[in-house]
């Protein structure tokens, strides 16, 4: 098991990178295989791929009896995996939901960006958590 790790581990991170991200691989190929060449990370993302749907729900359920927790929230909406328009839409109003959970809630949508935002457009990523901490000190200073 150990050796299929170390094969497949990186060669699923690549095939997956393809697919989610427009900027390739941005890390070193020692690390990723020091990484993803484990098998415990491999069983985490199996773990997480299986759990995902149950997770959803029970926070939807979370939701129907509990108010969304003050703080900013910000949900950034890749559409660049979508190759159909019905597909986009129905992610771009999930998101949209998602967002208005919070009673601060705010969206950014990305039309060109895939999955792995954060190799896509680091640079809005920065932004958005940037905003964050600024609008949480500025509360705190006038609380």
């Amino acid at each position: 098991a150990t050796r299929l790790a170390r094969v497949a581990g990186p060669l699923g991170r690549r095939l997956v990178l393809r697919r989610t991200s427009r900027a390739g691989e941005a890390v070193p190929d020692d690390v990723v295989r020091s990484v993803y060449g484990r098998g415990t990370v491999i069983g985490t993302v199996v773990a997480e791929e299986l759990a995902y749907r149950e997770a959803a729900a029970d926070l939807a359920r979370l939701r129907g009896r509990r108010p969304f927790p003050p703080g900013r929230l910000v949900v950034v909406t890749a559409l660049g995996d979508g190759r159909r328009p019905a597909r986009r839409r129905e992610w771009s109003d999930g998101h949209a939901r998602l967002a208005a959970m919070s009673p601060r809630g705010d969206r950014i949508v990305l039309p060109d960006a895939r999955h792995m935002v954060a190799l896509d457009a680091p640079d809005v990523l920065a932004d958005a958590v940037d905003a964050v901490l600024r609008a949480e000190a500025a509360a705190e200073d006038g609380a």
